[in-house]
């Protein structure tokens, strides 16, 4: 079973994009079906596991990619061991 903490990483997404891409796939559908709850919400987060980490089921060619530069577009949240731009916290404080 593959850790969520190390594949929600730049590093990993650099390493296997496909990968990556399917654990928010996984988790999406998996969040989907459940009901709400407070407690336990983050607890779900932390415990997600991809049912095979043998290989990735999505080829990198079906992955989306930016019509521009033709890069690969990543998910817009904040992995484990990145931080957020500095611009936009000073624009808050």
């Amino acid at each position: 079973m593959a850790d969520f903490v190390k594949l929600a990483t730049p590093t990993a997404f650099a390493r296997s994009s496909s990968l990556v891409s399917e654990l928010y796939h996984y988790r999406q559908e998996l969040i989907r079906t459940k009901e709400s709850n407070k407690v336990l919400k983050p607890k779900l987060y932390l415990s997600i596991q991809l049912p095979n980490e043998t290989g990735p089921e999505f080829p990198v060619k079906d992955l989306p990619s930016c019509c521009q530069c033709g890069s690969l577009i990543r998910s817009h949240i904040v992995w484990f061991g990145e931080s957020l731009w500095p611009d936009p916290l000073q624009k808050h404080r």
